[in-house]
């Protein structure tokens, strides 16, 4: 017994049909194309030539002299807005750097707000502290007042 019983069987050999000679159009074209065929000399020659291209110099501006109190800061270059959709390509270091970047700016702005929310919550007490403080002294005032007019009748 063996592991492959069947044969497969195998296909009458088809004979290719025989296809029709095209007609030949006027004026072959095989006849009109250049041939052209380069020597290793030509070749050399036409390198070796020099070709005279005048060239100009750029003109020289001078600069006004920096202000050395203010300096940028090295840091990452903001791109323009482009006028089309193209696609922006970064390097992924730098995008990478620039999610961590924005993740700190993003908690420093939490902390800013956190803050200030303390602020107003200590603004608001300050203010009921002296309100009842204004209280305080206007009641003191007014019996001072009725202690004066009962004792000296005025």
């Amino acid at each position: 017994m063996s592991l492959f019983s069947k044969k497969p069987k195998q296909e009458p050999k088809r004979e290719m049909p025989i296809l029709p000679e095209f007609p030949d159009a006027p004026g072959d074209s095989r006849k009109q194309i250049p041939s052209y065929e380069s020597t290793l000399a030509a070749i050399k020659k036409e390198v070796s030539n020099e070709v005279n291209i005048p060239i100009r110099k750029a003109p020289q501006h001078s600069l006004p002299a920096a202000d050395t109190r203010f300096r940028p800061r090295p840091g990452p270059v903001m791109p323009t807005q482009h006028q089309d959709d193209k696609p922006i390509f970064v390097k992924l270091d730098q995008y990478k750097g620039a999610v961590t970047q924005l993740n700190e700016i993003k908690k420093k702005i939490g902390e800013a707000e956190s803050l200030f929310e303390q602020l107003e919550h200590i603004k608001d007490e300050e203010s009921r502290k002296l309100e009842a403080w204004r209280r305080d002294i206007q009641g003191v005032k007014q019996r001072l007042l009725d202690v004066d007019k009962n004792l000296f009748g005025v």
